[in-house]
């Protein structure tokens, strides 16, 4: 006999000598057997489906950014009408970033929307601090949509009015000269300083084609409208008047299908015997829908 033939034998012999309780051991798999069958599963279709769109959604909205990020997550009234910009879109000072992720213009009017983060780490900007744009001869109008605490980032609705109408082709020179925050004067134009930082871009819109409503001379009592026009972001107004500048007043409505709208927010220069006004309204107005405007109690009719 080999040696392998010894050991099979050894294990042969081993074995033989285990008593096993067959008949239990049968009883004990049929009982197991049995209690741990169990029906399948069935994962519903619709929860299915649910799952597979929350999974998309979720991923969609991770990879969302610019100016979808306004269009979805804020909705503000003017996004439709906004398109990403060409050029410097961006500017980085004293720690703080600005982009221009919107544009469009219509007119004199321009509408942005930015962000404004700082990216120092310092958390600098709150709720209440704005940049502040350096403007010659126009206006800005700058509303919060949303401050984001965990990126420390404002993301803003801008509207800058241009006295000097400017070409499509001509970049749009934006000038921030600080972040501030409203004093407590009663004039719109005190600032408190929070950042003081130098920011400039030059922003290219591309070409678009709004309808708009221009009138001329207009006489209504104690003024003369020279030049008026309504469009998408609002009225452009500009003429002379005959009271005192302290006692000059504007009060404009427009008609929308004859239904009187009153402008959200307006302001301008007045001069000794001359006036140039702009007003915005809360939402975009529909230029083809305007019956008549209303200057101080008098109704212009809208030629149709």
């Amino acid at each position: 006999m080999t040696n392998l033939d010894k050991h099979e034998q050894r294990i042969h012999d081993a074995f033989s000598q285990i008593d096993v309780d067959t008949e239990g051991f049968k009883n004990r798999l049929n009982f197991s057997t049995t209690a741990s069958i169990k029906k399948p599963v069935k994962f519903p279709a619709v929860a299915a489906a649910i799952l597979i769109l929350v999974v998309i959604s979720v991923t969609t909205y991770a990879a969302m950014g610019g100016l979808d990020r306004f269009r979805y997550e804020f909705d503000p009234a003017f996004i439709n009408l906004a398109t990403p910009p060409s050029g410097s879109t961006y500017a980085e000072s004293q720690g703080i970033r600005i982009e221009i992720l919107g544009a469009e213009r219509i007119h004199n009017f321009t509408l942005l929307y930015a962000s404004v983060q700082d990216i120092s780490g310092r958390d600098r900007l709150n709720r209440h601090t704005i940049p502040v744009f350096e403007r010659g001869e126009g206006g800005t109008s700058a509303n919060l949509l949303h401050f984001d605490r965990a990126t420390n980032t404002g993301y803003f609705e801008i509207f800058l009015s241009d006295r000097n109408k400017l070409e499509w082709d001509d970049a749009l020179t934006i000038s921030i000269s600080s972040i501030g925050h409203p004093g407590s004067s009663a004039s719109n134009y005190q600032w408190q300083t929070v950042i003081g930082g130098s920011w400039h871009m030059e922003v290219i819109i591309a070409e678009s084609d709004h309808p708009s409503l221009s009138l001329t001379d207009i006489s209504i009592p104690e003024m003369h409208v020279d030049h008026l026009v309504i469009h998408s972001f609002g009225i452009e107004m500009e003429g002379t008047h005959e009271t005192e500048p302290e006692y000059f007043e504007l009060r404009i409505l427009i008609e929308i299908d004859s239904r009187p709208i009153q402008m959200a927010s307006g302001g301008g220069g007045i001069g000794e015997n001359t006036f140039d006004f702009t007003w915005n309204p809360a939402s975009p107005i529909d230029v083809e829908s305007v019956t008549a405007i209303i200057i101080n109690g008098y109704r212009v009719e809208i030629p149709q």
